[in-house]
């Protein structure tokens, strides 16, 4: 649990708020993310299947997910930030 606690505690720093965009159609990037929650974020991010999005570090604070559905962009927020809600 020690690797949720530090994330929990790297995203509640007001410095540290995770920023969305859509650089382009069925692309989601989330920049600003703190390096506890990088490390989680292939733990906690898809699944075995082919079906789900997975995420690809596009920097060291930054992920992307590449060819989502629209009902896919539209429930995009990673399950880490959900640490903090």
């Amino acid at each position: 649990m020690h690797n949720f606690d530090l994330c929990r505690e790297q995203l509640s720093t007001p410095e540290k708020k995770v920023i969305e965009t859509s650089p382009s159609d069925s692309v989601v990037e989330f920049e600003n993310i703190p390096p506890a929650c990088m490390n989680l974020a292939s733990a906690l991010e898809g699944s075995c299947t082919t079906e789900e999005a997975h995420p690809t570090p596009c920097g060291s604070a930054c992920l992307q997910y590449a060819g989502l559905t629209d009902e896919q962009i539209e429930y995009s927020l990673p399950a880490f930030l959900l640490l903090d809600a």
